[in-house]
């Protein structure tokens, strides 16, 4: 049982939503779509968290070094605050011939009843746009009451799992450890 919890956990954490096991969702307090005319900075996006207090994990980065690439960018962040942010690049299409196409998005989840962070979401859509170079395309804000809780719970447990996995998977951090990453299942999927 605990293998198809996590398996639905991680399907809904790639699906970029919070799922409750009885399927209840919450949506993000704040969602960027971002049309990006060159592929974001990662280390620009890991800076920008890490000096706002977030720890970060470029999950596609321990992806690539494992040549499991997914996606053009997932990179998670969470807080002392239990906020969950992520910024992720959804490979659309990439037809011979045609360009490669793809969207990128950024998140922002805190935990239910939605407490906005409004310093925090004007600074994130700022930096999309200036230091990324990307058009914010919509903002969408949602507020989620505190009968969303349990969704949000299973989404941050997800992302403390996928956070401790990059941090001992990730062989350009001081924290990596082979020892460590070879007993974690699929390594970061």
């Amino acid at each position: 049982m605990r293998s198809a919890a996590l398996a639905f956990r991680l399907a809904c954490a790639a699906a970029g939503l919070a799922c409750a096991a009885a399927g209840a969702s919450a949506a993000p307090d704040l969602s960027l779509a971002l049309n990006c005319p060159a592929t974001p900075s990662e280390a620009a996006v890991e800076n920008f968290l890490k000096l706002k207090g977030f720890k970060v994990a470029n999950v596609e980065r321990v992806r690539r070094q494992r040549n499991a690439s997914a996606e053009a960018m997932d990179i998670e962040a969470l807080d002392g605050r239990a906020w969950i942010v992520t910024f992720r690049g959804r490979l659309v299409s990439d037809l011979p011939g045609s360009p490669v196409l793809v969207s990128y998005r950024a998140t922002v989840e805190s935990p239910p009843p939605t407490a906005h962070d409004d310093n925090f979401e004007k600074a994130l859509i700022q930096f999309a746009a200036a230091r990324l170079g990307c058009e914010v395309v919509s903002t969408e804000h949602a507020d989620n009451p505190a009968s969303a809780a349990a969704a949000f719970r299973e989404t941050l447990a997800t992302a403390k799992d996928r956070l401790r996995e990059a941090q001992v998977c990730d062989k350009t951090e001081a924290t990596y450890s082979a020892a460590d990453c070879a007993k974690v299942p699929g390594a970061v999927p």
